[in-house]
């Protein structure tokens, strides 16, 4: 019996200077992965849908993207993860997907999974798929100079960004508080 499956491709660094027939190295193996994972869900007789964030749709055939989501430039990267995920998993719980598989590199895929289990995003029903995860060892960091997302160069990097975006997140709903009650205009 079939079953719908999701995949999603989340973006590893970004370019202006780049299309999507001229992604960055860790784009271009992580498209190369999601369809790899859409052609195996394939022969198991499922039926794969596909979301790619930006530059990781690259090397996707424009007619096997369910969803693509430009996510701009956030100040932070969580958002762009957050808003991947969300237009992701409301697509697919519109089309009955019931079981994703997260495409990227693995340190990203870490920090997703860390929102997936504190955000209870799996509560509607909806599980993700680590049978895969193996094939993600594969997709380097962007080490090139037109990266502009220097979090996704190194490991070191992406912990020191992610740690920082951990404290924004953390503490911007006490500190917009404490500038709503100042007696001063603060910016």
């Amino acid at each position: 019996m079939s079953e719908k499956v999701g995949i999603i491709a989340f973006e590893s660094g970004k370019s202006d200077q780049r299309s999507e027939l001229n992604a960055g190295p860790g784009n271009f193996v992580a498209s190369i992965t999601a369809r790899r994972i859409r052609l195996i869900e394939l022969s198991r007789g499922n039926i794969p849908l596909l979301a790619a964030q930006g530059e990781a749709g690259a090397n996707i055939p424009v007619s096997i993207i369910d969803l693509r989501v430009e996510t701009g430039d956030a100040k932070l990267h969580t958002d762009d993860i957050e808003t991947m995920y969300d237009a992701s998993i409301a697509f697919f719980k519109k089309h009955g997907v019931k079981r994703i598989i997260l495409v990227g590199h693995p340190t990203l895929l870490f920090f997703v999974n860390y929102f997936v289990v504190n955000s209870n995003w799996e509560g509607d029903g909806v599980t993700v798929d680590h049978q895969y995860d193996a094939l993600m060892k594969d997709i380097p960091y962007d080490k090139s100079d037109g990266n502009k997302q220097w979090w996704m160069k190194n490991s070191l990097a992406f912990v020191l960004h992610t740690a920082d975006a951990l404290v924004i997140r953390t503490f911007a709903p006490i500190v917009d508080a404490i500038k709503a009650i100042l007696p001063w205009k603060s910016s």
